[in-house]
């Protein structure tokens, strides 16, 4: 009888212990971390479309061209009709220019700049007077509250109003932005 309660006692030690001391694959060894789609801010998504509560939006960012007297052009990125709800224009250097001025339009043409303000229809901004140094333009139609509709293929374009310089010293840098909403 001593034989059969020490082999009980050996099996009740042996469960016990291999409940409380596992080894192997067990349930705290396979767990996986999931990232869920939440993010807690806006500033490290690099998806230019952001839809929030059923108002799609895009968010596009060029540097400026200095080769043209467009120095940025943004193409609607839907293909549908929608609108502006900001262009903002920061420039770094004038490359040595003299003090110039800005149009902000929207076209059919990428670099329209034969046309009244770079543009097939009225400009959004008409002769905006940039600095000699770094300087930023914003143009915001939630001020206003006309929302200027741009069509499926147009383009937002800004462009030097004024005569370009023959010589560059140095060329034009800094970036330009523009956010459209789908409506």
């Amino acid at each position: 009888m001593n034989k059969k309660i020490l082999i009980g006692i050996v099996a009740v030690v042996l469960l016990v212990g291999g409940y409380l001391f596992p080894q192997g694959n067990t349930v705290v060894d396979r767990v996986v971390e999931k990232t869920l789609g939440a993010v807690s801010s806006l500033d490290s998504v690099d998806n230019p479309f952001v839809s929030i509560a059923g108002s799609k939006s895009a968010h596009y960012g060029n540097p400026l061209t200095a080769s043209s007297s467009v120095i940025c052009s943004v193409q609607n990125p839907y293909n549908a009709t929608s609108t502006i709800s900001s262009v903002r224009v920061s420039v770094r250097s004038t490359g040595g220019l003299l003090a110039q001025v800005y149009d902000i339009a929207t076209s059919t043409s990428r670099y329209a700049s034969g046309t009244a303000y770079g543009s097939s229809t009225p400009a959004l901004v008409a002769n905006y007077k940039g600095t000699v140094g770094p300087f930023a333009m914003v143009y915001s139609p939630v001020t206003t509250g006309n929302f200027p509709l741009v069509g499926p293929t147009d383009f937002v374009n800004v462009r030097i109003a004024t005569a370009t310089p023959t010589a560059f010293t140095t060329y034009m840098s800094g970036t330009c932005s523009v956010d459209f909403l789908a409506i």
